[in-house]
């Protein structure tokens, strides 16, 4: 889990994650597969969630970006990216 801008994981995540569901759903899919990362640019100031002032010292990195793959094999065993 990773933390989000509000307006975008209400908007373009929740309907991408939507589009994954529904080719997850189709007849001739058997499996699917997705792998989802956090991305930074080092240009840009990085904000945190969280209190470095407290006993424990965390702050949560609030990414720039994400990257998804999605990986499918259909019931041939035929693989799509």
């Amino acid at each position: 889990m990773s933390p989000q801008k509000p307006n975008f994981n209400r908007e373009k995540w929740q309907t991408l994650e939507k589009e994954i569901r529904k080719l997850n759903n189709r007849g001739k899919v058997l499996e699917t597969s997705v792998l989802t990362a956090p991305a930074f640019h080092f240009n840009i100031k990085i904000e945190t969630i969280g209190d470095n002032i407290n006993e424990y010292g965390i702050d949560i990195l609030i990414p720039h970006a994400f990257v998804k793959s999605v990986l499918t094999e259909d019931i041939r065993g035929r693989l799509s990216l």
